[in-house]
This record gives structure tokens, sequence and C-alpha cells, in this order.
């Protein structure tokens, strides 16, 4: 790109003052205003999972029919139907479970209802058969509710009494489109008698650390799913919230108590937290670094260019649809290191300009055209890093691709910002050389420009010591093969390391226990086991939510 031109629009926002700094001062309310009212904030960015579970249920006792009468027919429709990219099915005496992938475009709820139109319209299934749809959230805390909570004390049918008053309530709130409890009943057909049945499939407990160890109580849970996308996870929670603390203050509360086990609002603030520590740990070490190295008057143009570019990256995100989410929190995270370059190549280089005698826009102008391309050019190479990521297609696609827009667009400004604004901050704070003759003066450039100095000197000794390699060829061909043979270990290094998709946490907030009976193991033994782990987890003094649930066999204890 040419440089001149580069030069020339940072002299024109320079010149027309007013308008860069209104720009300026707009970009920073209008962020600001974006940032704490705007931006819906959730946990995750809503994901379309194109993939339903179909459970067949049909109590024969008997796989090869199961397979038969159910399996079959139902597989042979899947297959023919047009929306569907794959289908993986499982039989076993009374069951049968099909894991259905849909085509590219087919959103799970669009497929499900495609699926079960033809499964109506073309089998006639056994009277006894039941089937049942189960689609995926991937944004959700369990692939369906937004938000769980439990309620427990020491009476369980006034936890279900409450927690059906809790829901009524709930539905009534503008932001929730379904409220329900989690039932631990299933109505299911005794393949003995044929008669309908009741059957306990789960248990719900929450342990509370008490004087003598942990205490556990019944409890029920409720699931609320938020009424649109457009509803953020914090609004929600906020929103859940305020009703049940209202409706904790009525006799039918008396006795429970509520914990929010299942709350992304609450890694999410801690993740907002997260990244306004960052921003100011990054102005802080961006103001120490630039004071020593530069000088005070750099380190305060680029201290306020980062909150310029987060406004200003804020507001992008509003405008192209997307939220304030752990994955955009992250990115912001990840580029905040990266876009302050833009800021400090051209403060240095004016701040060189002005010290080697050039003022105003002189000094502005020779400085954009001396680094101007260099700086586009640098911000363009780290910008093709991130740009395959958002090419990325299917769930893994849709789930990351937030990290690099998030990337691109902040750098894209940053650089933007950094053409345009900082010059205009760099004319009017940065002063160039002035020479000290009173003896209080030269102890003011000692403690301000002291260590810029020296730092100064040590690149006059590299660049003579460049200067000196590249005048003798050999000297210069030994510093190449050093490069090279540093290249060639750290590539066999790299080919050491262990590969994973995500890595092993040293530590973590929860545990899961599964553990599976034989064949013919009563439904009762769980609530032994359960009892046992209790216990033990009373000697150990552990966390104090702990429910559990049992299924047909196998026991999950979550800590």
């Amino acid at each position: 790109m040419n440089n001149t031109l580069l030069a020339g629009i940072s002299v024109a926002f320079i010149r027309r003052f007013r308008v860069t700094l209104l720009i300026f001062f707009g970009i920073l309310l209008v962020g600001a205003f974006t940032y704490t009212s705007l931006l819906k904030r959730e946990g995750f960015p809503a994901i379309e999972v194109p993939t339903a579970v179909i459970q067949a249920t049909y109590f024969v006792n008997d796989t090869a029919a199961v397979d038969e009468q159910v399996t079959a027919p139902i597989e042979t429709v899947l297959r023919e139907n047009e929306s569907v990219e794959q289908v993986r099915s499982t039989t076993d005496a009374n069951f049968a479970v099909f894991v259905v992938q849909f085509r590219d475009g087919i959103s799970s709820e669009d497929g499900v209802d495609s699926v079960r139109g033809d499964i109506a319209e073309r089998l006639q299934l056994p009277a006894e058969a039941t089937l049942g749809y189960t689609t995926f959230n991937a944004s959700s805390v369990d692939g369906e509710n937004d938000m769980l909570f439990n309620l427990y004390g020491d009476d369980e049918q006034a936890l279900y009494a409450a927690a059906q008053q809790a829901v009524s309530g709930l539905n009534r709130l503008s932001v929730v489109g379904e409220a329900s409890v989690i039932d631990q009943y299933r109505e299911q057909i005794n393949p003995l008698t044929g008669e309908p049945v009741t059957l306990q499939v789960s248990f719900n407990r929450v342990g509370v650390r008490e004087r003598e160890g942990l205490t556990f109580y019944p409890a029920v849970s409720v699931g609320v799913i938020k009424k649109s996308d457009a509803i953020g996870t914090v609004e929600l929670s906020e929103a859940v919230r305020e009703e049940i603390k209202q409706q904790q203050d009525t006799d039918l509360f008396e006795g429970i108590e509520v914990t929010y086990g299942g709350d992304l609002a609450d890694v999410l603030t801690s993740q907002i937290g997260s990244l306004e520590s960052n921003v100011l740990s990054g102005l802080l070490a961006v103001v120490v670094v630039l004071f020593f190295f530069v000088n005070w008057r750099a380190s305060i143009v680029t201290a306020i260019f980062i909150p310029t570019v987060l406004a200003a990256t804020f507001i992008a995100l509003l405008l192209v649809g997307y939220s304030l989410n752990v994955l955009s929190l992250f990115a912001i995270i990840l580029v905040l290191g990266l876009f302050v370059d833009d800021a400090i190549v051209v403060v240095e280089a004016i701040d060189y300009q002005k010290k080697q005698g050039k003022q105003g826009v002189a000094a502005v102008r020779d400085a954009v055209r001396a680094v101007g391309a260099a700086d586009i050019s640098g911000t363009v190479t780290t910008l093709l890093v991130f740009l395959p990521m958002a090419a990325i297609s299917g769930i893994l696609g849709d789930f990351i691709r937030l990290i690099p827009i998030t990337v691109i667009i902040a750098l894209a400004l940053s650089l933007v910002i950094a053409l345009t604004i900082v010059p205009l901050l760099s004319h009017i704070l940065l002063t160039g050389e002035h020479k000290d003759t009173t003896f209080p003066e030269k102890m003011l450039h000692t403690v301000f420009y002291g260590f810029s100095d020296l730092i100064q000197g040590a690149g006059r000794l590299m660049s003579e010591f460049v200067r000196l390699y590249l005048s003798v060829p050999l000297l210069g061909a030994g510093i190449v093969v050093l490069a090279l043979a540093a290249v060639f270990v750290g590539g066999s290094f790299a080919g050491q390391l262990k590969f994973s998709i995500f890595p092993a946490p040293d530590d973590t907030d929860q545990i899961s226990v599964s553990i599976s009976f034989p064949e013919g193991q009563r439904l009762l033994m769980p609530r032994i086991l359960r009892l046992r782990s209790n216990r033990s987890l009373q000697k150990k003094q552990e966390r104090r939510l702990c429910p559990s649930i049992t299924l047909e066999r196998t026991a999950l204890l979550r800590l």
C-alpha cells in the first residue's frame, strides 16, 4: 500500500480534529453502553446440533422380536427420509435406540417433525410399542434446559407442591418459554402383566454441610427453558431468581431451601469479571512497559487506545448479531495482547520523529510513511492466521467460529484506530526532544527517560552487531546455520508432544461416578449403594451440592 496515502489519511484526521474527537468520544460512550446494556449475555451461543435420538420401548423380552417388529421397519423409513444423513441403532430385549444425524441445513426440530410424520404415515407398529424423540441443545446445561435448580427439604410431597407452584409462577414470566418439574417417576407397562405401573427411575438428593458432616435431603429439580434465543443467560437467571425469591416468602416454601446447581450465569459472570481484570492488567502492563521503553506520554496514548478498541469491538459484535458469551470473552482476552501492537508501532514511530526534531503534522506524516505499510502487513498476517478457523464447517465450526470472527473484528478495528485516532492523540500528547539545562530538569529526565535511553543505546549496539555479521559472509552463514538448527531441534520436540482434543484438568469442582449392576439386580440396590456413598462423603467433608440419580441398572453420582 502507498505509504503516502496512509500518511495523508492520518494527517486528515489530525486536521479535522473536531470530527476525530467526536468519533473518539462517540466510540467510548456507545461502546460502554453497548457493553453494559445492549449486548446479550449468555453462557454459550445457540448452536444447532443436527442430531436426534429416537427411543422405542417394546416390552416383549425378546431381542429378535424387537429387531424384526420395531428396529428394522423404523430404520428403513429413516434411511429413505431425505432429511436424514446417517442412522445408527441399538436393540435389546425391550428397547431400541436410534441416533439420527440430519443433513446440513436441517435443524433437529425440523428433522424430527419430518421423520415422525413418515413413521406415523408409513408404519403400523405394535400397539404396545411407544416412541420418544429427543433433540439436543448444545448451549443448555443438560441438553434441554437453559437453567436448572433444586428444591430440597425433609418432606418430599411438600417439595413437589412447592416445585409446582414455582413452575406456575415461572411460566408467567416474559423471559421463560417453559418451566417444568423434572419427574423422577415414569409410567411404563409391566411386561409380565401388561398393566401400567409407575416406576421411580431416578433419585435426586442435595447434601448440605452441617456441623457433623454432610446431611442429605430429598430434592426436586426444576428445569427452565428461555422463551427465545434473544433472551440472555444472565437476564433469564436474574428473572428466575427474583421470582423464586418472592415465592420463598410464601407458606408453601416453609422449610424448603433452593440451590442453583445448573446456572451458566455464574460462569458467565466470572468470565466477565476475568475480562475486566485482564483489561485492567493489560492497561497497567502497557503503561509500565511504554513508560520504561519509550516514555510516559506514549504510555498514556496506548492506555487510551485499549478501551477504545474494546468499545468499538463491542459495537461491532452487536451489529453483526453476536452476544457476549464465554467464547467471545475468551477471544477478546486472547486478542488483548495482539491489537496493542498496532498502537505501539505508530506511537513509537511518531515519538522517534519528534525526537529527531520534527514537529506537528510533519512528524506524524513521516512516522506513518515509515511504519504504516509494515503495521498493516503485520495485522493482515495475523488476520490470515485466524481466517481459516472461521471457515470450519459442521458442529465444531458453529461452536468455535465466534472466536476467530471476534479476533478478526478486534484486530481490524485496532488497525483503523491506530492510523486515525492514535496519530491525533500522539500529536497532542507527545512533545518530542527537550534540552534539559538545569539540574532539576536533568533529574526529571533521568527518572522519566533514563531507562528508555538505555534501551535505545542497546538498540544501537544491536544494529552495529547486525551490520557486522551482514558484512562478514562467514559470520552471516553461521547465524543462518544456528537458526536452522534451532528450527530442527524445536521440530523434533514438537513430534514428541502428545495430542489430545481437550487437556486433562489438574483439578475440578465436580466428580461423576457411574456404576453398572449385573443382570437381574434389583433396583433397590442403588439406594443402598448411594447411602454408603453418603457415609464416605461425610468422612471426607465434600462439597455442598450432591444430587444423584439411578437409571435402570446404572447409578450415576455427581458431586
